[in-house]
Formats: structure tokens, C-alpha cells, sequence
């Protein structure tokens, strides 16, 4: 059996494979070892029983996550996922590297991340070999969820919105200053939390204050990030992830201003890397 794994901040999606009909799948809370302890990684996979559900033994894993680029925090998750599975093989990658094996398989192509985070690469059908940084849901993230939900919170807390729609997000959300500071500053996951608000946008898109949110923070991940690639017009261009998928109409509209053009947008990676490891299955 093989296990694979798609961890971001926002959930972890699991699928056991015994054979090529017999898949197990999982959804669980988030992990990323930058703001989480390994401990919190051991604790989803014992709770959840993950990789028990079938009664064979895993033989390999492969888990793609969000925080896993530096060599030491792979290790750290791989000795995680070791503790629990300690015959298997187990390869520990970034999450990028999920996105491009499950956008390209082994093509080349731009690949590009908007989910709760953004990120982006290049990659020859192998290997990554060139990445804009994406520094983060402080310094960077543009087009992202948590993006999005900076500025919609930042104007409706400032209230710098039309009466109207300050009116309809606070019949949805019972939200105030002291509410926001409190889950930004002390709760766990503030980027999760505050990617949360772009349901409201993507539900009232058609107001044109939200709709200009949700376009001015796309724009500024192709002006920051995907013009930056050399060749970009000319090498096909993946886009992976929910707020690409969700905001797919807008995603297309500014592509086609940039005289880019989207091969595929992939809502999640996990069922595509299914189908590239499914290989592996003897």
C-alpha cells in the first residue's frame, strides 16, 4: 500500500492506496512546521488512524506540504511520518512540488498556487528550477486568500466600504475590531482565519467594491509574481488551488490581459497526484 498526503494550512487530504480500486480518503486539520510543532503532525496521524483503514502495511509515503522547502523541516516531518510507518519509504516534499507533478505530471509548465496562500515555480517535467519567493502571508501571498481577507477586514473594520455592504457582511458576521485583533494576535491560524472572509467575496462578487478586491489582489500576483518568469506567455500556465478555482472567471479575464494563457486550473492536487503514484502500486 502507499500513502499520500497534501497538507496546507487549511486542511490535510489523505488517500490510502491498496490497489488501483481500493482507495481510502481522509480530510484533516492543516499542518505546517513553521508555525506548528511535529507533535501536532503526530497527534492528526494517530487520532485520525491514519493509514489503518484497509489492514495492509504502507510501503510508501508521500507527503507534499506546505512548509516543507528547507531540508531541516523535511526531516523533522519525515521523522514524524517515520514513528508511525517505520518500514516505509518516505519521500517529504514542499507542497509545490504537488502542484507541479499534479498540474504537469512531467511537462514543463508555470506552475502557480492560489489557495489559502499563494506560491509559484517553474518546473522542466522533473525538478523545480526556478521560484519567485512567496515570503508569506506577511510579506507576501499575493492573490491568495489570505490576501483577499486582509483587505476586505481592513475596510470593513475602518469601514471604507458602502453602507450597504458593510450592512450585509455584518448580518452574516458578527464581527468587530476587538473580534478580529483577538483572532489574528491570539488565536492559532490567523492566515486560515482570515482566508475564511473570501467566501463573503466570492459570494457578493458582483458588488463591485468586493468584485475589485478579489481582481486588484489576482492582479498583483501576475504584476509581483508570473510576469517575473522569463517566457511566461509562451510556457504553458497550471493554476492550482481553491481560490484559483472559485475565481476562475477573474483568473481567465486578467490571464487574457497579460496575454497568458491558463492550460488547466485544478481545484485540489491531490486526486491528479493519485493517478501520477498509482504507478507505484505493484
Amino acid at each position: 500500500m502507499i500513502l499520500i498526503a497534501e497538507s496546507g494550512a487549511s486542511k490535510i487530504e489523505w488517500r490510502t492506496i491498496q490497489n488501483k480500486n481500493e482507495i481510502v480518503e481522509l480530510s484533516t486539520e492543516g499542518f505546517n512546521p513553521y508555525v506548528q510543532s511535529v507533535e501536532v503532525l503526530k497527534k492528526i496521524i494517530e487520532t485520525n488512524k491514519i493509514g489503518h483503514h484497509q489492514g495492509g502495511e504502507i510501503k510508501k509515503v508521500f507527503f507534499y506540504g506546505a512548509g516543507c522547502s528547507s531540508d531541516r523541516n523535511k526531516e523533522i516531518v519525515k521523522g514524524a511520518i517515520q514513528f508511525f510507518f517505520q518500514g516505509a519509504s518516505i519521500e517529504v516534499a514542499h507542497d509545490l512540488m504537488g502542484a507541479t507533478r499534479a498540474a504537469c505530471g512531467n511537462e514543463r509548465g508555470i506552475v502557480c498556487i492560489l489557495g489559502t496562500g499563494s506560491n509559484s515555480c517553474l518546473y522542466d517535467g522533473k525538478n523545480i528550477i526556478d521560484r519567485i519567493p512567496s515570503l508569506g502571508y506577511i510579506l507576501g501571498d499575493e492573490g491568495s486568500g489570505v490576501a483577499m481577507g486582509k483587505i476586505l477586514l481592513n475596510k470593513i473594520i475602518r469601514k471604507q466600504l458602502p453602507q450597504e455592504v458593510l450592512h450585509l457582511f455584518h448580518s452574516t458576521y458578527p464581527l468587530n475590531e476587538e473580534i478580529l485583533l483577538q483572532n489574528v494576535y491570539k488565536e492559532p491560524y490567523p492566515s486560515k482565519y482570515i482566508a475564511s472572509y473570501t467566501k463573503f467575496l466570492s459570494t457578493h462578487r458582483a458588488i463591485p467594491e468586493l468584485y475589485q478586491i478579489v481582481s486588484g489582489s489576482i492582479r498583483a500576483f501576475f504584476d509581483s509574481i508570473l510576469l517575473h518568469y522569463p517566457h511566461y506567455q509562451t510556457i504553458p500556465v497550471f493554476f492550482v488551488g481553491s481560490i484559483a478555482f472559485y475565481f476562475s472567471d477573474i483568473l481567465h479575464k486578467i490571464a487574457s490581459e497579460k496575454n497568458i494563457s491558463i492550460q488547466n486550473i485544478i481545484q485540489s492536487p491531490i486526486q491528479n497526484l493519485v493517478l501520477y503514484h498509482i504507478k507505484d502500486i505493484a
